[in-house]
């Protein structure tokens, strides 16, 4: 069984990691004239594809909807840089069907964070998620 949770913490981290990294692209109203279909929101795209519509999320101790999970992700974003963010697997003690891992970052414009994250990942979904953090670090102001 540890192998699974090794490869599953593998595979959060490198998910989290992936999304964190894409580019949101949003617009408040859109463009007059549209030529194509216009910019992939990478960020929505994967986030789609890694978090089920019934996804069970707890961010900095509060129960969030499906949105306010995307919402936390991108103030997450804001302060996240892949070059000075560092993830590691937890020592805590989880249920076998979860995996923990922590992610440090030592630069950002609120100072140095730790995030916590528990999940239950199966078939490539995260169907439950606990973003365990001070709460600045999930605002996108």
């Amino acid at each position: 069984m540890a192998a699974t949770i090794s490869s599953k913490s593998a595979w959060l981290q490198q998910t989290l990691s992936e999304l964190l990294s894409s580019p949101y692209i949003h617009f408040s109203h859109r463009p007059g004239i549209m030529m194509g279909h216009g910019p992939i929101d990478l960020f929505s795209t994967r986030f789609n594809n890694t978090f089920p519509s019934d996804v069970q999320a707890t961010v900095a101790g509060e129960s969030v909807s499906r949105e306010e999970l995307k919402e936390s992700l991108l103030g997450l974003q804001k302060h996240y840089k892949a070059d000075n963010t560092q993830f590691s697997p937890s020592d805590d003690a989880v249920p076998d069907d979860q995996v923990k891992v922590a992610i440090t970052s030592q630069e950002s414009n609120v100072g140095p964070y730790q995030i916590g994250v528990t999940a239950t990942v199966n078939d490539n979904k995260i169907s439950t998620i606990n973003l365990d953090g001070p709460v600045e670090v999930f605002s996108k102001a």
